[in-house]
């Protein structure tokens, strides 16, 4: 059944796909982005093509007569003119050429992956192509070069560290003993960004991004050094390996702070391989809580779904308390809440100090909009112009007209007790003496309490976020099965909307309903209740 649903995945990426992606892939449209700013029609055609490849090469595996079809691909592919996405090259042809980023690392190791896995069924041309062209982009440019990602904190470093150590396996073995212990430095590096307790600070997205990649090469090197090298013997690791189950929130929703998104879903076939490797902090989950995930090239987790999943059941879901340095996350039997520390220049920042999700069992009621469209801006010194990266989108306040600044100097302090979360915003904004935000969580309602205090008068505009369409009934915020009690003696309300564009292509602007409740006069402690219907 498991095998099935992935060729039935593959077959409808197959039809889904068009001659166009055996076509010319002309350089003009990867040249749209240094003129416009915007990656989204190139990514589209390219990544398009690498779902093709993933199709094909699944399919194969269980009819030769797409094999055909496959070696086409795979050659079109090999005369593309980089690998590497325009947003990660300088647009230089001699530059371009020696770039590494996550997608030359990504295709090659997909290529390599599926030349090794069927052998001769290729011809013997194919092959040598194959290995030629992942000679020459990646592994001439990783001897000849040292790379910022190999340092770095971040997926970056997994993914391009992990699949170009997964490649040399499968196609040079011998280089890969020359620079297995640069791969594994790079590898550790990525595991020195999490927090002591397993904390991704750039989101649930990007974890199943990243650890998936680390969870592939650490298979591999498994296996190729007969279980003398296992990257999961660490204590740290095997706490990062559980991260995701920390994420969910009521309503089938998940954290989507930073750059992540609201519905992520564990990948099947990874939740199943670390669920035999470390059973004490990874759990088989319902099924409304994992998918076949399958990134940006297919055919990496449609194989290992093939290769990983079996038939055990799984477990029943357990929305489970997380406290870390960065968020507090709090599940109650009717409601969850999510509350964002840290500080503004964290990996995939947003603007976001003390600001927090609200899900009831429809979903985020008073959300965090995750990822935006990514775009050029989106990763320049306009980034924070970015609606849903600035703090305007969160559920913070205005003060004196002044959103939060981005830097590692503004940051906010966590601290919980019992039933009582504080978040201390004073480094959170500007010249203020105190601000603390106070939240006291019940069994069907939190109570929120700001308390900010300034040598000079402050205008504060208390600002909540939601994609429901609000109602208005007296002193109360209609939400569906979530309303939002406040003071007319010490706010008014006014509803602005604002667009947001999701990150997934094609996705349609959204609208974005800000409740903006204006504090009045020599007033600076507020409360607000946060509660579900009865």
């Amino acid at each position: 059944m498991k095998n099935q649903l992935v060729f039935n995945i593959a077959k409808a990426l197959y039809e889904s796909s068009c001659a166009d992606d055996l076509k010319d892939f002309p350089k003009r449209e990867r040249n749209k982005y240094y003129i416009t700013g915007d990656r989204n029609d190139f990514e589209k055609l390219y990544f398009r093509r690498r779902d093709f490849l993933s199709a094909c090469a699944i399919l194969s595996l269980d009819d030769e007569k797409y094999v055909e079809q496959l070696e086409k691909i795979i050659i079109a592919i090999c005369d593309e003119y980089c690998w590497a996405l325009p947003a990660h090259t300088p647009g230089v042809e001699s530059l371009d050429k020696q770039s590494l980023d996550l997608f030359v690392a990504e295709t090659s190791f997909a290529l390599a992956e599926i030349i090794t896995v069927f052998g001769d069924k290729l011809s013997p041309e194919t092959r040598n192509r194959v290995k030629d062209e992942i000679k020459n982009r990646l592994l001439e440019n990783y001897k000849n070069q040292s790379f910022w990602w190999e340092s770095c904190n971040m997926n970056w470093a997994s993914v391009c560290g992990g699949f170009t150590g997964g490649t040399l396996i499968y196609l040079f073995p011998d280089e890969f003993e020359k620079y297995k212990d640069r791969i594994i430095n790079t590898m550790n590096c990525y595991v020195d960004g999490f927090t002591d307790n397993g904390t991704c600070l750039e989101g649930a997205e990007y974890w199943l991004y990243g650890f998936s990649a680390f969870t592939y090469f650490a298979d591999l090197i498994y296996r190729h050094t007969n279980g003398k090298t296992d990257l999961f013997d660490n204590e740290k690791v095997r706490k990062i390996a559980g991260f995701m189950e920390t994420q969910w929130l009521m309503g089938n929703a998940t954290v989507s702070f930073s750059d992540a998104n609201v519905n992520v879903k564990a990948d099947l076939c990874l939740q199943h391989y670390l669920s035999r490797k470390i059973p004490e902090n990874v759990h088989l989950l319902p099924e409304s809580r994992m998918s076949i995930w399958g990134g940006n090239t297919k055919w990496q987790c449609l194989y290992r779904t093939i290769l990983w999943v079996d038939d055990r059941k799984n477990d029943e879901e357990k929305l489970s308390h997380h406290l870390a340095e960065n968020q507090i996350i709090i599940n109650k039997d009717n409601y969850s809440l999510a509350i964002k520390g840290g500080n503004n220049d964290e990996p995939h920042n947003h603007n976001d100090l003390g600001s927090f999700i609200f899900a009831d069992k429809d979903g985020q009621a008073l959300c965090d909009l995750g990822a935006g469209r990514y775009t050029k801006d989106y990763f320049n010194d306009k980034r924070y112009t970015v609606f849903c990266n600035s703090s305007l989108s969160h559920n913070v306040p205005i003060i004196n007209g002044k959103e939060q600044a981005n830097g590692k100097e503004y940051f906010a302090t966590l601290h919980f007790a019992e039933s009582r979360a504080i978040v201390d915003l004073t480094n959170a904004y500007k010249n203020l003496k105190s601000f603390k935000r106070v939240f006291e969580i019940k069994e069907i309602s939190v109570e929120l309490t700001d308390i900010i205090e300034s040598e000079n008068k402050v205008q504060i505009i208390e600002r909540f976020v939601t994609l429901r369409k609000p109602e208005i009934k007296g002193n109360t915020v209609v939400l569906d099965s979530t309303s939002i009690v406040f003071d007319e003696n010490k706010v008014s309300l006014e509803i602005n909307e604002n667009l947001h564009i999701p990150h997934e292509y094609d996705t349609p602007p959204v609208t974005v309903y800000c409740l903006d409740f204006s504090v009045k006069d020599n007033v600076n402690k507020i409360t607000f209740k946060i509660k579900l219907k009865k």
